[in-house]
């Protein structure tokens, strides 16, 4: 896993240290330090480390106020925006762009409602000099709805020519919750000449946004999308595929028909694994069935996914037992593992891999195929005997 940065980090670590505190009090002092004086902080006569240890004390007391007062929104609101809101909009134009960035970041802790008036401020910072805080801004109007349309403008305009791939990245992702007239301007990059943007533009079709305005997916971008996979640039088809699968459970049948027949193996194979990652594969079970049957490269590929696809893929998992690669070997094992006493037939090819010794590729503890094939006849079988005896595992890590 990335490390994340210390920046990042800080705001959180302040707001979990700050103690939970009974509904009601009063206590808004963190440290022996009352808001006030927190609020102080955050003037650039302090050092860089006090103004920022204010922004992320000034978080996590509104964090906590938050949680306290869960039962009384609009006194919660009020007293965010009037005690909280205010010092972060000072720290967002601290003249040291990352704790304009903290600010920003710390500024999305913070119940949406209170922070609708920073909108403005937001906008103004998608120009800042620093790529770090334009993503950070891009970030923070992202999942705020219609409420996030004044900043289309400046978001396309950051999309199609800012030098930061994070930066666009971000900017594409804020146009594609920001109701359905940025999401309109969205798509209409999707025939831009460079590559790069119709690639972030793209991307935003891949995830879900369960927080974004529910018409920000329009009834034309299935047939958009769709028209992109006979696109000349194969991964822009790649793209548009995985975007049709994040739209959801929206998607009709017959264009992932479409997908996991497709011409281009590309598509074929992102569309399968997609379906698969989201554990929905089996809703399209027989396409998929077929697809892996018919593809040796896929099925291999996604041997430790199998299982999603019902007992249909127990035949198949068999056969990549005896895979050349052991890390195939070793998913496989695992996999049929999940079907339990139903995968009764593994059980003497299973009992074959026992003296399987060769290590899982990336695997830190020395796992070996052998320790995959132990676990899943216990699973099968209920018998415990088949971990024991096994190679000890390394410590992770070590």
């Amino acid at each position: 896993m990335k490390m994340l940065t210390v920046s990042l980090l800080l705001p959180a670590i302040v707001a979990m240290a700050i103690p939970a505190r009974a509904a009601n009090a009063d206590d808004t002092s963190y440290q022996g330090i009352d808001l006030a004086e927190w609020k102080t902080r955050v003037q650039p006569q302090f050092s860089v480390a006090e103004r920022r240890q204010a922004i992320a004390a000034l978080e996590g007391i509104g964090i906590r106020w938050t949680r306290s007062h869960r039962a009384d929104k609009e006194s919660r609101v009020r007293w965010l925006t009037d005690e909280i809101v205010p010092p972060l909009v000072t720290a967002m134009k601290d003249p040291d762009a990352s704790l304009r960035r903290q600010a920003i970041i710390s500024s999305n802790w913070i119940d949406k409602q209170a922070t609708t008036p920073l909108i403005p401020r937001y906008v103004e910072l998608l120009s800042d000099a620093d790529d770090r805080v334009r993503a950070a801004a891009a970030g923070a109007l992202t999942f705020r709805g219609s409420t996030a349309e004044p900043a289309t403008p400046k978001l396309l305009e950051l999309l199609a020519d800012d030098k930061s791939a994070e930066v666009r990245r971000a900017a594409a992702t804020a146009l594609r919750t920001a109701g359905p007239k940025a999401v309109a301007a969205l798509f209409a990059l999707v025939d831009d000449k460079r590559v790069d943007v119709r690639r972030a533009v793209l991307a935003t079709f891949q995830g879900s946004y369960v927080g974004a305005d529910p018409t920000t997916t329009p009834l034309y971008a299935v047939t958009r999308l769709e028209s992109l996979l006979d696109d000349a640039n194969p991964q822009i088809r790649k793209d548009a595929a995985m975007g049709l699968i994040g739209l959801g459970p929206g998607i009709p049948a017959d264009v992932v028909g479409k997908l996991l027949g497709n011409r281009d193996p590309g598509v074929r194979h992102v569309s399968a694994e997609a379906l698969l990652m989201r554990n929905n594969a089996t809703v399209f079970q027989v396409e998929l069935l077929k697809l892996m049957d018919s593809d040796e490269e896929l099925r291999r590929a996604n041997a430790n996914l199998l299982s999603r696809l019902g007992p249909g893929a127990i035949p198949m998992l068999l056969k990549l037992l005896a895979d050349r690669d052991p890390n195939v070997r070793g998913n496989a094992a695992e996999s049929l593992g999940h079907f339990g006493r139903a995968a009764k037939d593994a059980v003497d090819p299973l009992k074959k891999l026992l003296t399987d010794m060769v290590e899982i590729r990336g695997s830190e503890s020395g796992e070996c195929v052998c320790h995959r094939a132990g676990q899943a006849l216990r699973q099968i079988t209920g018998d415990e005997a088949y971990i024991k005896g096994l190679p000890p595992l390394r410590p992770d890590g070590l």
